[in-house]
Formats: structure tokens, sequence, C-alpha cells
């Protein structure tokens, strides 16, 4: 039976080893690939863990009223031998029962031990149980670490307990996408404003175009009129003409040719004065055209800035998809949580635990849900925003085309118009010309003429005999010339009939040039106008974006206050625990009166910024930068509840006095940050009033300018109209004087009628221009035309009085920030003097000026967050309401319940409780300065190691300085070495190419005498072979043989020395390429030389400052002590301090703009280093 004992203690002890390595295992390696994976790779394996292992939490555990202990079965065995004596077969039948489960017989076991096996027996039924429950709640253990740590990777949240720090993260990543809806729905305004600005450049493009219609039609107006008084005169050319072939007239010819000459210099004249005006229009229409030029680079300002706009809106959307991916991920990462935690929730709801874990798992998922339906909602919203974007995409991009169409039309306008325009003054010249003959024609044709007349009164005077014919030649010439004065009459009176009509038309063409270049007047004073407008636009827009990248600016120091006041929460956190570590604690009740009082001047102080708060609601304050302001103002009542809590705890338990102290002064923080705040929010609705009027003064001007542009358009459209209805007048008069040709006798009264009609019409045109200038001057009927330029005129100045005032404001204002800086600058100033005073507590003042430096931020951030104060001003203010009603019942209940003797004991109370807090603050103060001299001490032991670290440091470069001094002396030496090698070996290879070279020359030469050699045996064996031919027996032939083997020799030694030369160029080659790898390797040598001694001019000034620096803080005396202890300490310490710093550095993302200077003077980083470092961790 022993030894079945022994074995299942033995198991027992196996087993839990076994279970213990493998908790260690999976704590340490849950997975063999993690170990090398990133955060983001363990927290997908974590993930896929919770979902194989999910049926974990499925499972129950026992409940322990089953998995009790078993007691004792010797108590129970007696009584039962002692009652019931006549009932043994229970005990057989349990016993066999047993012996039969077991395989023992307890009849053989003596009796004290059957009751102890009895209960080793059960333990052993039990065991297995407790060991699976004991595994599953250990696996769960496991699963719970395990999702903590991936919610630490993600979230800020750092364990179950804190469960407020992911409800505060949900909360803020609500808050990015609330900011970002902002910044779309800003971004839609700017599209809608861009929109509302195409929109304004087609009315000005039609209202273009439309002006250069009409110069159109005035052009073919003119053409058509010059056209036909050109006809006129060619018919009345021809009349002449006809005239002159007359057999009977006697017309004086130079009368006539002189007025042709005079009206042909008239149409010069008229024909110069066109082309003038010509190139006026066409001038006009350059400038139309610079114009058009200016209005399509507008245009393609615009399109580029809808480009961007579009770009940064894709982006934003690219942005926010992956934001809503990510947001959807941790949704259903969240849903799978709450779905195992909903199951723990009924595991234990089956146990009925009412434990505080259960409340605070319950509080979590309720949190969980709400922050996923916002999830839910803000990605909806951001969706709706998507397709907003496009539709204004789309929008943007008909519009671009419409415009684009509408160029090519009028660029093909202007091109038709310059065509047909150059083909009209050809033509014009070309008919000038031919008038131009035809006049130089007849000109010359009357001098044969002329004599005709001196013949026929020769032929008269001859013939005076004749008396009949006398008579008839007479009566002839008398007849003739009557007829040639009536006709010179008729002529001279169309001649003035003409000129009246000519002058009538000039002077009414003169009118309407004046009344054209009055339009031009006007038209340039609109666009000018409209260029002003423009620019103003532009600054503001400019304005506005400057105003914007401010509000980025402040966004980004709003985060840096979110995380001070989530360092505050962490204070309040310990704050509360310390707090439940002494509630069991005794104090005075007279302390926690005087925190009743602070109580009281906290509420005090926020009904006076409730005041402010509705002050500003009057004032119609911006919602966007009062938000972050009222945030702060529900922490601090937040703070205040807190406070309120812990007093009635105080009341019921009694705290500790030091407890009391710490909680006095986190109250008096509270109450100076709350009074800041109240300060900066009345500094910044100041701030905010003049805004608002300079707004509306603004608002008013662009309004007034409006009206203006508006009236001027109104002025171009009534001229217009007007000159189209003086050139239908002109067109009727010139079809009057056409027909005035036809009926000579009825062109005087018809040219008086006319003189009539023009008068009247000038009459009319008159009234028509007066009535014009007053119904444009803003259609005030009442008052007199001066009294309204009186108005304008005071008007506009007015406005520059605004503007100037305006300015003056804005001056004040820097004027303002200049005195506080000054004043900023002053107390910086002071804090040195106090620095230079109080040496030892050096630390504690660089804390302040980062303090001051935030508070300097906070003022510059409050100006946007002035905004957001409006949308929850209404919850503040029912809050408000009723808390002063709980408020003022509490007072109500105070007075009621306290009697006279309890404030005579009060004001006992308070005089002891000022002498207690007087010592307090003195024990305070005592400790403070036992903790700075600590401190002191730490930080001298911590410059002590800096100092042998940099002393270490100094060592290590002079080493590595000689060590490279010595590196460069000898790679010159090796570079002399190499260049006189190089020399030397040059210097041998070239007298051995030089000797080649002769003997090169030589054998040519030898070559050159065995050639000619060989010819003249060739020719003395031809000759030889002739005389053996001739000789009778042949003999032999040794000659021949010796030739030929002197011919291979020479042929073997020419190959010889051929393969000699290439040998030589080979080597040749072979040394330039040394030659050329020694030049290269001296380069590079000069090249790390130069590098070195810039590194090492570099380092030297670097650590030339470290070494003043190292000496200046030796001078202080701080620490004597012995060079050995100290220096293993310094070891030991500076170890620790640079792990922890690195590692605080990697893991606390929130701190690293702190640590990178401690990191900087620790490893002397350079501004590469720092951005290597930078991008690494990103």
């Amino acid at each position: 039976m022993f030894n079945r004992l022994k074995s299942f203690s033995e198991d027992v002890a196996k087993g839990l080893n076994e279970l213990n390595n493998e908790i260690r295992s999976a704590t340490n390696n849950p997975n063999p690939n993690t170990v090398s994976s990133p955060t983001s790779n363990t927290s997908k394996e974590a993930i896929k863990t919770f979902k194989r292992e999910s049926k974990v939490f499925a499972t129950k555990t026992p409940d322990p009223n089953d998995m009790q202990q078993p007691k004792d079965e010797s108590n129970d065995e007696q009584t039962g031998e002692h009652t019931n004596d006549g009932e043994p077969q229970d005990s057989t039948t349990s016993s066999s029962s047993v012996n039969g489960h077991t395989g023992l017989n307890f009849d053989e076991i003596p009796a004290d031990l059957k009751p102890k096996m009895r209960k080793f027996l059960k333990y052993e039924e039990k065991y297995p149980v407790l060991l699976e429950a004991y595994k599953t709640e250990k696996r769960k253990s496991e699963l719970i670490s395990s999702f903590e740590k991936a919610l630490q990777e993600s979230t800020p949240f750092t364990s179950i307990a804190d469960g407020g720090l992911l409800i505060e993260y949900l909360e803020g990543l609500n808050e990015k996408t609330q900011l970002l809806n902002g910044e779309l729905r800003s971004k839609s305004k700017q599209l809608n404003d861009i929109q509302t600005i195409s929109k304004d450049f087609e009315e000005k493009w039609h209202l273009l175009t439309k002006e250069i219609e009409s110069i159109q039609h005035d052009l073919k107006v003119t053409t058509d009129l010059k056209n036909k008084e050109i006809d006129s005169l060619k018919k009345e050319i021809e009349q002449l003409n006809e005239k002159e072939h007359h057999p009977y007239q006697e017309i004086d010819f130079k009368s006539q040719f002189e007025d042709l000459n005079k009206i042909h210099e008239t149409l010069l004249k008229d024909f110069e004065d066109f082309k003038t005006k010509f190139n006026e229009l066409q001038k006009e229409h350059d400038l139309k055209v610079q114009e058009l030029t200016k209005l399509k680079d507008d245009n393609e300002q615009l399109v580029s800035k809808a480009d961007k706009l579009e770009e940064d809106s894709k982006n934003q959307i690219l942005d926010f998809s992956k934001e809503k991916e990510a947001l959807e991920l941790k949704v259903l990462e969240l849903e799978k949580e709450l779905a195992h935690q909903n199951q723990q929730l009924e595991d234990l709801h089956s146990k009925d635990d009412g434990s505080d874990k259960l409340l605070e798992l319950e509080s979590q998922l309720t949190n969980v849900q709400l922050s996923l339906e916002k999830s839910n909602s803000v990605i909806k919203d951001l969706e709706g925003d998507k397709s907003s974007l496009e539709k204004l995409k789309v929008e943007l991009e008909s519009t671009n085309k419409i415009l684009q169409d509408e160029l090519t039309k009028l660029e093909a306008l202007f091109t038709d118009y310059k065509s047909t325009s150059s083909a009209e003054l050809a033509k014009k010249n070309s008919e000038l010309e031919e008038l131009q003959k035809s006049v130089k024609d007849k000109l010359n044709v009357p001098s044969p003429a002329a004599p005709a007349p001196i013949n026929e009164v020769s032929q008269i005077t001859s013939s005076k005999k004749k008396k009949k014919n006398k008579k008839k030649a007479v009566d002839q010439i008398q007849e003739t010339q009557k007829e040639g004065s009536i006709v010179d009459n008729d002529l001279k009176l169309k001649f003035d009939s003409l000129t009246s009509d000519y002058e009538a038309i000039h002077t009414k063409l003169k009118n309407v040039e004046e009344e054209k270049t009055a339009l031009e007047s006007e038209l340039k004073d609109v666009r000018s106008n409209y260029e002003l407008l423009s620019k103003e636009k532009t600054s503001l827009v400019e304005e506005i974006m400057e105003l914007r990248s401010n509000l980025h600016s402040k966004e980004e120091d709003i985060e840096l206050l979110r995380d001070d006041l989530r360092d505050l929460g962490s204070d309040l956190v310990d704050a509360k625990e310390k707090h439940k570590e002494y509630e069991l604690k005794i104090a005075d009740n007279t302390e926690v009166d005087s925190l009743k009082k602070e109580l009281e001047e906290l509420k005090k102080s926020h009904d006076v910024v409730q005041q402010r708060l509705k002050e500003s609601e009057e004032k119609s304050v911006d919602t966007t930068e009062i938000d972050t302001l009222r945030k702060e103002i529900i922490h601090l009542s937040k703070s205040y509840n807190d406070v309120q809590t812990k007093l009635k705890d105080y009341e019921e338990k009694q705290p500790d006095t030091t407890e009391v102290d710490g909680l006095k002064l986190k109250v008096d923080e509270l109450t100076k940050s709350y009074n800041d705040s109240c300060k900066e929010v009345e500094k910044f609705t100041q701030v905010q009033k003049k805004l608002d009027a300079e707004k509306a003064s603004i608002n008013k001007i662009l309004k007034e300018k409006s009206l203006d542009i508006e009236t001027l358009t109104s002025k171009i459209t009534t001229l217009e109209k007007e000159a189209t209805t003086s050139n239908k007048s002109l067109c009727e008069l010139r079809k009057y004087k056409t027909e005035s040709t036809s009926k000579l006798n009825q062109v005087t009264k018809q040219l008086e009628e006319k003189s009539k009609q023009i008068l009247v019409l000038q009459k009319e045109k008159d009234t028509l221009s007066n009535r014009v200038d007053e119904l444009l001057k803003f259609k005030s009927q009442d008052s007199s035309l001066k009294l309204e330029l009186a108005s304008l005129k005071t008007s506009v100045e007015l406005k520059e009085k605004m503007v100037i005032e305006l300015k003056s404001q804005i001056q004040e204002l820097e004027r303002s920030k200049d005195s506080l800086k000054e004043d900023l600058l002053l107390l910086g100033e002071k804090n040195i003097g106090l620095r230079e005073e109080n040496r030892e507590l050096g630390t504690d003042k660089n804390e302040l000026l980062k303090k001051q430096q935030t508070y300097i931020e906070r003022e510059s951030i409050l100006n946007t967050q002035l905004n957001k104060y409006q949308t929850e001003k209404q919850k503040i203010a029912v809050e408000l309401e009723s808390l002063k009603a709980k408020h003022e019942s509490l007072k109500n209940e105070r007075l009621n319940s306290k009697d006279e003797t309890q404030i005579f004991k009060q004001q006992f109370e308070e005089l002891s409780m000022k002498a207690r807090e007087s010592q307090m603050k003195l024990d305070n103060l005592e400790d403070e300065l036992t903790e700075a001299r600590s401190t002191l001490h730490a930080r001298s032991k911590e410059a002590s190691s800096i100092r042998k670290l940099l002393i270490e440091s100094q060592s290590l470069l002079e080493m590595k300085e000689l060590e490279f001094k010595t590196e460069i002396k000898k790679l010159n030496d090796e570079r002399l070495t190499i260049e006189d090698k190089s020399k030397l070996l040059l210097k041998r290879k070239q007298l051995e190419v030089d000797e080649l070279q002769s003997s090169v020359t030589e054998n040519n030469k030898k070559l050159k005498t065995l050639e000619n050699n060989y010819r003249e045996l060739q020719l003395k064996h031809k000759a030889l072979e002739s005389e053996m031919e001739a000789l009778p027996s042949p003999g032999p032939f040794s000659d021949s043989e010796n030739i030929e083997e002197t011919i291979s020799t020479l042929r073997e030694s020419l190959q010889s020395t051929s393969k000699k030369l290439k040998e030589v160029e080979r080597m040749n080659l072979v040394l330039r390429k040394l030659n050329e790898e020694s030049n290269m390797k001296f380069e590079r040598l000069s090249k790390n030389y130069k590098s070195l001694t810039v590194e090492y001019r570099d380092l030297k000034e670097k650590y030339g400052a470290s070494r003043s620096r190292a000496l200046s803080v030796v001078l202080n005396p701080i620490e004597k002590q012995s060079p050995s202890s100290s220096g293993e300490q310094s070891n030991g310490t500076n170890v620790a301090y640079l792990k922890n710093v690195l590692l605080g550095f990697i893991e606390h993302k929130d701190q690293r703009e702190q640590l990178l200077p401690v990191v900087k003077t620790l490893f002397s980083f350079t501004k590469e280093d720092e951005q290597k470092l930078l991008t690494a961790l990103r």
C-alpha cells in the first residue's frame, strides 16, 4: 500500500512539473515564429489563437462545493459503531464497493488506516477533475494575458484593471474622425467656392463674347457705309463721263476736276481715318486677346487648384479608407472580444460570484459597444463624404470641359474676324486704287477737248459773209452756254448737298466715337475695380490658408495638451490608490474643513466660468475653437467630483494627515489650472470680439464692392444699347442719302427735315444720357447727383478709414503680443537670476521653464479652441444648473443641520488648523529640501559618470587619432614606394622597348639586305638555269638547296622577331594597366586622406566643446570620494542608466521627444544620425 502511495505522489509531482514547463514555454515562446516577427505578427497570431481556443471559454469549471476536501471518517465510523451496532450490512456493502472499485481488501487493513484510505480514495477520484479545471483556468488566464498584450501593442490599454484607458482611446479616435470630418467639410466648402468662381468666370466670358460681337457688328456697319459711299461716287463719276461724251458741252472742266480732286483728297483722308480706326480696333482686339489669355491663365490656375484639391481629397480618401479598414479590423476584433467576454460573463454569472471584476468587465463591455456604435457611425459619415467628394469631382470636370469648349469657340471667332477684316481691307485698298486711276485718266482727257469751241469760233469768224450761218452758230453757242450754266448750277447744288451730308455724318461719327471712348473708359474702370477685388480675394484666400495652417499647428498643440491631461489623470489615479492605502488611518477633522472651503472656492470659480461662457454665447463665438476648453472644464468638473467623493470618504473614515496634504496640493494645482483656463477664456473672448468686428467690416466692404460691380455692369449694358440704337439711326440716315441722289429736287427739303430730326435725336440722346446717369447712381430719385457722388466718396473714405483702423488694431494686437513676449523674456531673465542664486534647485527650474513654455503654447492653442465651445454650451449650462440646485440644497441642509455651537467650534478649529498647516508646510519644505539634496547627489553621481565617459571617449579619440595618423603615414610611405617602383619599372621597360626597337630596326635592315640578296640570287638562278639548259649534261643542285636553306633560316628569324615584338607590346599594355591602377589607388588614398582630415577636424571641434563642458563640470566641487570606489560605481550606474534611457526611448512613443536631447548628449548624435534613428523607428 505504501508503494502505491509513493507511485501516486510521484505521478502528481510529474504532472505538476509538466504543467509548469508547458506554462513557461507558452509564456516565453507561445510560437516559435513569433521571436523574430514584429509586433503586428504577434497580434495577428494572438488573434488566431483566440479563434482556435475560443472553446476554452465555453468549458465550465466545477463548483467549489462539489470539490471540497474530504474529511476524516474516523469519527463517523466511531459514531456509526456506537449507534448502529445492529446494522453491519451497510458497512460491509460500502467496504465491498470500495474493494470492487480499487481492488483493495479493507478487512486486511487495520481500523486506524481505513478512514484515511477512504479519504485518499475520494481525493484520488477528485484529482483528475481538479487537474482539468486547473488546466482550463490556466489556459484562460494565458489567453487573457495574451489579449492584454495585443491591446497593449495597438492601444494604450495596459491591463484589464485600466478599462477606462481603452474607452478614452476609442473616444480619441472618434474625436480624430470628427476633426477629419470637419476638414472634409472645409474642403467641400473650398470646392463650392471654386465652383462659384468658375460661374463668375463663365458670366464674364459671355459678356466678353457679347462685346466682341458688338464690335464686329459695328465694323460691318462702317464697312457697308463706306462701300455705299464708294458706289455712289462711282455712279457720279459715270454720269460725269457720259456728260463728257456729249458733243455740245461747254463746261468748265477745270472746276469739275478740281472738285473731283477735292473729293478724292477727302476720300483719301477718310480712308486714312478708317485705317487709324481700324488699327485702334486691332489694338483693342489685341488687348482683349491678352485679357482672354489672362482669363485662360486664371482658368488654368483654378483648374490646377481644383486638381490639387482633388489630389488632396484623394489622399484624404485613401487615408480615410485606410483608417476605415483599420477601424473595421478593430471592430471585428472587438466583436470577437465581446463574444469571449460575454461567454466569460455567463460563466461567472453561473457561478454567482459577486466580485468586482464582473462589474468592471460589464462596464468595459458597455463602453466597447458604445465605441463600436460610434465607429460605425463615423464609417458611415466617411462614406457619405466620399460620395459627395466624387460628385464634386464630376461637376468640376464638366465645368472645365465647358470652359475649354468656349475658349476654342472664341479663338475660332477671333481667327475668322481677323481673316474677314484683312480681306475687307484688301478690297478697299483695291477699290481706292481703281478710283485713283480713274481720276487720273479723267484729268488727262479734257486737254484735247478744249480747242473745240475755239475752232467753232474761228469757223464763225471765217464765215462772216454768210449771215444765216452766223445767226445759227450764235444761237447754238448761246443755247450751249445756257445748258452749261444750268448743269453747273445743278452740280454745285449736288456738291453742296453731298458736303452737308458728309459733314453731318462726320459729326455723328465723332459723337459715336466719343461715346465709344466713354464706354471704354468706363470698362477700364470696371476692370480695374474687378482686378482690385480679385487681389483682395486672393489676399483673403491666403489669409484663410494661413489660418488653416495655424489651425493644423494648434491641433498638434491640442494633442500635446491631451497628453498632459492624461498625465494629470494618471496622477489622480495614483492619489486614489494612496487614498485606498490610507483609509484605515485617522486624522483631524479640521483639515477636512479646509478642504471643503477650497472646494467652495472651486465652485465659485466654476460659476464664474459659466457666466463667461454665457457671455461668449451672446457674442456668437465659433464652435471649433471652444471644444477643447470645454473638455478641460469637464475634466476639471470630474476632478471636482472626485475630490467631493474623497471628502465624503474622509468624513466617514478620517484619513491620515499626509494624504490630506497631498490632496491639498492637488486641489491647489487644479484651482491654479482652472483659474489659468478662465483667464485664457477671457483673453480669447476679447480676441474673438475683435475678429468678429473685423469680419463684419470685411463683409460690408465686399457687399459694397459687389453692389458697385452690379451698377457698373448695368451701366455697360445701357451704354451698349444706346450704341446699337445710334448705329441703327446712322444706317437709316445713310439710306436716306442714297435716295437723295435719285431725287435731286427734294434733297434740300429732306436735308432740312433730317437736320431737324438729327437735332431732335441729339436732344433725345442728351435726355436719355441724363436719365441713364440719374438711374445709374444707385437709383436715388430724391437726392441730387452731387450728393450721391459725395456720399460715394465718403463711403470710399469710410472704407479706407475702416481698413486703416483694422490695420491699426492688428498692429496693436502685434504690439500687445510683443509686450507679452518681452514680459516673458523678463521673467526668463528673473528665472536665470534665481538659477544663479539657487544652483541646487536647477532641475526644478528646468521643469518650471518647460511648464511655462507649455502655457505659452496653450495661449496660442486656445485661439483655435474658442470656436469649439458653442456645441456643448447648452449641455454645460444644464449640468451647471443641476449642480447649482444640488449645491443650494446641500447648503440649505448644512445650514439647517449646523448650530451656532458648531460654528464657534469650527472657528476655533480653523485657527488650530492654520497653525498645523504652517507646521505641515514647514515639514513639507524640509522634505522637499531633503529630496532635492538626494536628487542633487544622484545627479552629481550621474555627472561624474558622464565626466568619466567623456574622458574615456576623449582617450579613445586620441588613440584613434594616433592610429589614423600612423595609418596615413604608412599609406604615404606605401604610396611613395609604389611610385618609385613604378618609375623604376617604367624606366626598365622603356629601356627594353628601346632595345627591342633598335633590334627590330636592325632586323628590318637585315631583311631588306637579305631580300635584295634573294632577288639577286633569283636572277643568278635564272641565269644559271638558262646556262644549265644550254649545257648538255645536268649538274648537281647544291647551290639552289643552299639558297632555300638560307631563306628558311631568314623566315624563322623573322617569325621570332615578330613574336618578340608582340610580347613587347603586351608588356607595354600590362605596364600601362599597372600605371593606371596605381594612379587610381593614389587618388583613392588622397580622397581617403582628405575625408579623414575633415573628420579629424570635426572631431577636434566637437570634442573641444565637450572638453570645455567636462572641465566646467569638473570645477563643481560636489563630491570628493576615492577614485577607485567612485569609478566602480559610475561604471555600474552608467550601464544601467544607458539601458534605461534606450529602453524608455524605444518603448514609450509619447516620451520620445523628451528623451531625444538626452540620447543626443549621451551618444553625441549628429542631425544625420538623428534622422537615421527616427526613420529606423518609424
